[in-house]
């Protein structure tokens, strides 16, 4: 049972798994290049030659500015234009020039700097003594920023021509992005690595929950809790269930998944249970429908299992009817209204329901005052003298159950007999009982004779 169990929680975690996976892999392919330049660490960008450029992760001390040829602006509600980046032109390599993208918060020493470099130029100042350091990573121009960047060259001519091929020899389209890492900006590149972290996390959660078992905990705290109840006894109960979605009804038991966590409930201990309808709006239009069992225990906790559909929680409820005939089926405002003012009353109500149906089945089973008395059973014709277990077969385990059930005993009792075969399991039995119970074992592979 425990093994099945966590199977299946590691089936329902499966889904999880594999999204994160998937999440995984697109977060790497997207930052990939980034996470290995911040790994690798940025380089001198005066070091690199030109061919060296494209694609570097570089820091620099710029000490000279030649020139603004671009600004991003962003405009308030107000209408009011703000710059946000401005794109200057720097000296690089042996005699090449490219772009670097300057963001708001240095534009004011970048100006500073790009003055005292004309100044230099222009002979008004001996040497430049104004730096700004900045780390990044340099990429290919965009067209509408490699179109600004040719053109101011062809005005200027600062390179003594205004011819496009000429200019492009030392003009590289290249532009130093500040606070890149690749071609994400560092924030994002820390938010992936973030978000990387807790889907590895994740992973690494379920693989120790399924190391460790924990999917099950709660069922070994629950057995820790009650050492009167034996695991084969519960193992018996659980084969006999019925599964229905996220649940599993038995005669005494309820198994339910809580997220991915087994939890087992004693059905004696369920008092009221309802179906819980759940919908969903967005802008005031239905766009889905949810469905949920809600169990009270006799402690006055609510259990809340999630189900796929309404009539899965319908068949549990079957079950329930079937089975445990003092549970309070159905939700109302007056039952409501009852459990959380006058429990004690809700109580007794329940009671009351088992009582009524314990009456119903004696009378459905055909007693009668002359067959049945308190303390004593008379048979009449019709009885066998002995249901004799003679070979118990291959499934000893179901075995068992049968003869518990067909006893209405305990499990040890129910063991004993069938542990002690060949052996009486029961004497003066009515005969349409003990050869449906011989039909019973008979199909389990089981030899039973009636004398």
């Amino acid at each position: 049972m425990l093994k099945d169990l966590q199977n299946k929680a590691v089936k329902r975690a499966r889904t999880g798994i594999i999204i994160n996976v998937v999440l995984l892999v697109i977060l790497l392919a997207v930052t990939g290049n980034s996470l290995l330049k911040m790994i690798q660490g940025p380089v001198d960008l005066y070091s690199l030659s030109a061919k060296d450029l494209k694609g570097s992760y570089v820091d620099a001390e710029l000490y000279a500015i030649v020139d603004l040829f671009a600004e991003y602006t962003e405009k308030s509600k107000s209408g009011i234009e703000t710059v946000t980046q401005q794109c200057f032109i720097i000296p690089v390599g042996e005699s090449e020039y490219i772009g670097v993208m300057v963001p708001q918060r240095d534009l004011t020493m970048a100006n500073r700097i790009c003055d005292e470099t004309f100044e230099y130029v222009m002979g008004d100042r001996a040497e430049l003594t104004t730096t700004m350091p900045v780390r990044g990573t340099i990429n290919k121009m965009k067209d509408e920023v490699e179109k600004y960047f040719y053109e101011w060259f062809e005005e200027s001519q600062f390179l003594g021509t205004d011819d496009v091929e000429e200019i492009k020899q030392y003009a590289l389209p290249y532009i130093l992005e500040v606070d890149h890492i690749g071609w994400l900006h560092e924030v994002w590149v820390y938010v992936c690595i973030a978000a990387g972290i807790v889907f590895i996390g994740y992973l690494v959660y379920v693989l120790i929950r399924v190391l460790t078992g924990s999917y099950v905990s709660q069922i070994k705290r629950f057995l820790k809790k009650h050492p009167e109840l034996s695991m084969e006894e519960i193992e018996l109960d659980y084969q006999k269930g019925v599964e229905i979605e996220s649940a599993r009804v038995s005669n005494n038991y309820t198994f339910v998944f809580k997220g991915n966590r087994a939890n087992i409930i004693k059905n004696e201990e369920i008092i009221w249970a309802y179906l819980k309808r759940i919908t969903h709006k967005t802008n005031g239009v239905t766009t889905s429908v949810t469905y949920a069992i809600i169990i009270n225990t006799k402690d006055r906790k609510e259990h809340t299992i999630n189900m796929a559909t309404e009539a899965g929680v319908h068949a549990v409820l079957e079950e329930y009817s079937k089975h445990s005939p003092h549970i309070i089926l159905g939700f109302s405002d007056e039952l409501k209204k009852k459990y959380k003012k006058d429990y004690q009353a809700f109580l007794d109500m329940s009671r009351r329901q088992a009582t009524e149906a314990a009456t119903r089945a004696f009378v459905d089973r055909g007693y009668s005052n002359d067959q049945y008395t308190s303390g004593s059973q008379t048979f009449g014709q019709g009885a066998v003298n002995k249901v004799v277990l003679e070979d118990v077969g291959e499934n000893k385990i179901q075995v068992i159950a049968a003869v518990r059930s067909f006893l209405n005993c305990g499990l040890k009792e129910a063991k004993d007999l069938v542990d002690a075969a060949p052996s009486v399991i029961k004497e003066n039995a009515p005969a349409e009982e003990a050869q449906k119970f011989k039909e019973e074992l008979e199909g389990l592979e089981a030899t039973v004779r009636l004398e």
